[in-house]
């Protein structure tokens, strides 16, 4: 077996995987969906998701936008597949230490200062 047989197998699990998940997701519908992603406009708001569209490939959501318009959101956006909140690297944990370190990046940016220290 190649290299390129391996991975292609590994693609093809986990679009299985994606696909119960999609099936039994449109079993439930419709239902409500929170927006994970923090990158997306509507993080935070609870939807309600009434159909599965795929464009290009990619599965998104036909909700009630919160004006009650329809629209779509991509469903990996959101709690619809069981995602993890904040999608996958969409998020940054910063302890005490790293959040001071990240406000001294911000002023020095803000003071015209981007050199840093050591540099």
């Amino acid at each position: 077996m190649t290299a390129g047989a391996g991975c292609q197998r590994h693609v093809l699990v986990t679009f299985r995987q994606e696909g119960d998940r999609l099936r039994r997701f449109r079993a439930r519908l419709p239902c409500e969906v929170v927006v994970t992603a923090v990158t997306h406009p509507l993080y935070g708001c609870r939807l309600r998701a009434y159909a599965v569209r795929h464009v290009d490939g990619v599965p998104y959501l036909k909700v009630e936008l919160p004006d009650g318009m329809p629209g779509l959101v991509a469903a990996e956006a959101t709690d619809a597949l069981g995602a993890e909140p904040g999608g996958t690297g969409a998020g940054l944990v910063l302890d005490g230490d790293g959040l001071r370190r990240l406000r001294a990046v911000v002023m020095r940016l803000r003071d015209g200062d981007a050199s840093g220290p050591g540099r």
